[in-house]
């Protein structure tokens, strides 16, 4: 388990952010299945990789970071697990060589900004690329800019072999979140990565900064969860109420949202293991695609609410206040969360029960 630390990093200056801004990647050596710590961490049955958000480049162990690791270990009893700080990769308490500085300043408005997002998304591509564990499952989430650095890499694509092997994208207070475009006004709709923040909230081109469009890889649409809370004015895409009120940004992520989400990040980590581990055929991204597990709760494309039992789907009315809670309290109960996936209407249909 990574321990909290408080190191001194190197700033990466502006004129090294655009030498990565140029997108070009940097060789990296292979890391052998088992490989010891000196020539990097070695393989696991779970890893996850966390960018931390827009802050001083010395902090390391952000809050988000330590609840997001704390809530993962705590979820996956039996399975050798580490959590990786982006800028710390080799995991020995300072900034790596070309390691994501997570720059100091106001957001996207701060020169530096679009360098240290790249400079993150070429460090991750890199790693991922270059390390050879074929059973590990591996677990990506970001907060603020480091969701934003997590969207640009999966934006410029990952191999095959690298992205078989994720089981989950967690992405809080995305600066580039999408839900929509302003038709969302007038025709709210859900797709299947926003966890919260439904409805008419971002002009997608027009917000500030711009939505990233397209939002994911459509190989990344139902295994990635993107939560924007209530009042969060940095993922509403809001540059002036952001930089007036970063409350909500600064605290509801760390005090809610992460945990509220990690057991089913956990539970799609286990299945995604399993399956390449070879002990079971049920991989994770099919979490979305059937069959689900029992007492699950689904929300299909159309907006219905389902909730799982025997592998089948069963459609309940989403306004029975008493019915929804309860289900909520058993999945809460059973996966240690009330975030619930959303799957494409016609893959509720292959497994759904008449009503």
């Amino acid at each position: 388990m990574r321990r909290y630390r408080r190191g001194r990093a190197l700033l990466r200056t502006f004129a090294v952010g655009l030498l990565f801004a140029a997108n070009v990647l940097v060789p990296a050596r292979a890391f052998a299945e088992g490989d010891p710590p000196g020539d990097g961490p070695a393989c696991q049955a779970v890893l996850s990789i966390f960018a931390r958000g827009s802050q001083d480049e010395t902090k390391w162990n952000p809050p988000e970071n330590a609840e997001f690791e704390r809530g993962l270990q705590s979820n996956l009893p039996n399975l050798s697990y580490l959590n990786l700080e982006l800028g710390d990769l080799n995991n020995n308490d300072r900034l790596d060589n070309n390691g994501y500085p997570a720059l100091k300043g106001w957001g996207w408005a701060f020169p530096g900004y679009a360098a240290s997002v790249n400079v993150g998304a070429v460090e991750l591509t890199n790693f991922l690329s270059a390390r050879n564990c074929p059973h590990e499952a591996i677990v990506l989430g970001g907060y603020s800019q480091g969701a934003d650095v997590i969207g640009l890499a999966l934006e410029w694509g990952l191999p095959a072999a690298v992205k078989d092997r994720i089981a989950y994208v967690a992405l809080y207070g995305d600066p580039r979140f999408y839900n929509g475009s302003l038709m969302n006004c007038f025709a709210p709709s859900r797709y299947p990565w926003v966890m919260q923040g439904d409805g008419c909230m971002r002009w997608g081109p027009y917000s500030a900064p711009p939505s990233r469009i397209p939002y994911l890889p459509s190989d990344f649409v139902y295994k990635t969860g993107s939560w924007c809370a209530d009042g969060d004015e940095v993922c509403r895409g809001n540059l002036v109420g952001g930089a007036l009120n970063l409350g909500t940004h600064e605290t509801a992520y760390k005090q809610r949202w992460i945990g509220e989400s990690i057991g089913l990040i956990a539970l799609m980590a286990r299945a995604k293991h399993n399956m390449l581990a070879g002990n079971q055929t049920w991989s994770a991204p099919n979490l979305h695609r059937g069959p689900v597990p029992d007492a699950m709760i689904v929300q299909s494309t159309e907006g219905h609410l389902y909730v799982a039992a025997g592998g089948r789907l069963f459609w309940f009315d989403k306004n029975n206040a008493g019915m929804l809670a309860a289900f909520r309290n058993q999945m809460q109960q059973r996966y240690g969360s009330t975030a619930y996936p959303v799957m494409d209407a016609a893959d509720v249909h292959a497994v759904e029960v008449n009503r």
